[in-house]
């Protein structure tokens, strides 16, 4: 009888010894999921980051290859005695600022170049 109690101990003891690592091994299991958890949403949040550096960049380098293009207006030929504009070329990006310009050329179908003070208006389109 005492045998069999001794034996049944030490079956209690191992089983609980074996709950024990069971419960050890879900605590780490579920701390490594965690861990992953913010691991990637960090790398998410960093990626969501650097896609909206990416978009800023891209705005600012559109924003300046827009601003470097020359902005032609419609204007006389010196030369001419004509009053029309009939020989200009003119860019269809002209005046799209709507008013007074900085700088302005336009090129006269003589390929001469005229330039506009910043006090002139552009008429070229309405």
């Amino acid at each position: 009888m005492i045998v069999l109690q001794v034996a049944q101990a030490a079956e209690c003891a191992r089983a609980a010894e074996l709950r024990a690592q069971v419960a050890k091994h879900n605590a780490l299991e579920q701390a490594a999921r965690r861990d992953a958890r913010a691991q990637c949403h960090k790398l998410l949040e960093e990626i969501k980051s650097k896609e909206r550096a990416i978009i800023q960049l891209k705005r600012e380098a559109a924003r300046a290859a827009s601003n470097e293009q020359p902005v032609n207006v419609p204007l006389l030929d010196v030369g001419s005695t004509s009053s029309t504009n009939e020989g200009l070329k003119i860019n269809p990006i002209s005046c799209s600022f709507g008013g007074l310009l900085d700088s302005c050329r336009v090129v006269s179908s003589q390929q001469s170049c005229l330039s506009v003070s910043k006090t002139e208006q552009c008429f070229g389109e309405q």
